[in-house]
């Protein structure tokens, strides 16, 4: 079973490829508002004060793709935690100033997906939405 990480019918404010180059999908979405793991994984990065992304999490999975969650303003897990999908390892931030937010403009959650080439880095991440629906079905 797959778990979105914000409700199924949260708004997107800005989707996958926005302004020809966004790299994931931010959700609008109420700070402090508890966030999940998607599937169960091992946390293999994690920091609260990253300049861009703030508090993040980054989780690889089973099948080798990893899920990555941004502008978290508090972390509840750490990197070598394992997590099971619907655990939840944060709470959402991203209001400018405060903890977690990293360079973000206006709280939301920002989520990515990144495949086994490169896990590490956004360079050829794919849509999360796609991502998820294909567990779905």
């Amino acid at each position: 079973m797959i778990y979105y990480p914000v409700d199924k019918n949260t708004p997107i404010y800005h989707g996958f490829g926005w302004g020809g180059s966004h790299k994931g999908i931010d959700w609008i979405i109420v700070p402090k508002t508890p966030v999940p793991s998607i599937l169960d994984g091992k946390v293999v990065e994690s920091a609260q004060d990253s300049k861009i992304y703030g508090g993040y999490v980054l989780i690889l999975h089973e099948d080798g793709y990893a899920s990555m969650y941004a502008h978290l303003s508090k972390l509840m897990v750490k990197t070598g935690d394992v997590v099971k999908g619907g655990d939840i390892i944060g709470l959402s931030g991203g209001v400018p100033g405060t903890p977690g937010a990293g360079a973000s403009l206006g709280y939301h959650l920002h989520f990515e997906i990144r495949p086994p080439i490169n896990i590490y880095y956004n360079w050829y991440n794919i849509d999360p939405i796609k991502y998820i629906e294909s567990y779905e079905e």
